[in-house]
């Protein structure tokens, strides 16, 4: 008994389909993949140069304050030198109630250079924490940005097993 080639051919013909279906499913899987790894690369790079930017003008800023704060105290050592030398000058002169003022005027000096030197160290705390800050939430855009690349390709991989089955 003889079989008719019909069937065989037809067998053929689904088979090749298949295989052609396969073959376009990878491509296209592949395809996915490279527009993927672009698409992050080109999110990663925006993000880098998002913090980059940021960090870069927090810098500024630092540096802009740090700048304004030594352009207060610069004054302000002037005016405890020049105190310094008249108080002198009115302790050689003077009696104990100008002693007093002369203190006094040193106290005042010094707390104001204090009170420059802390208000300067508090801003570069307060940038330093923003640019922290900036970091992280680059890192966890970072972090998301994976996950999705992850779960897309565990997505593929799932509907290649099933083409393969």
């Amino acid at each position: 008994m003889r079989f008719s080639p019909a069937p065989k051919r037809q067998a053929d013909q689904i088979r090749s389909q298949a295989q052609r279906i396969l073959e376009e499913s990878e491509a296209q899987r592949v395809q996915a993949d490279v527009e993927l790894e672009t698409w992050l690369a080109s999110r990663r790079e925006e993000a880098e140069r998002r913090e980059a930017e940021l960090l870069a003008a927090a810098q500024e800023a630092l540096r802009k304050l740090v700048t304004e704060a030594e352009q207060r105290a610069a004054p302000a050592e002037q005016q405890a030198a020049t105190a310094n030398a008249q108080a002198e000058q009115i302790l050689r002169e003077a009696d104990p109630h100008s002693q007093q003022l002369v203190s006094d005027a040193k106290k005042d000096a010094e707390q104001f250079i204090a009170q420059a030197s802390a208000q300067a160290d508090q801003l570069l705390t307060d940038t330093e924490n923003e640019i922290k800050r900036l970091q992280a939430a680059a890192q966890s855009e970072l972090g998301e940005l994976t996950k999705q690349k992850e779960s897309i390709s565990s997505y593929i991989a799932q509907i290649r097993q099933l083409l393969n089955t």
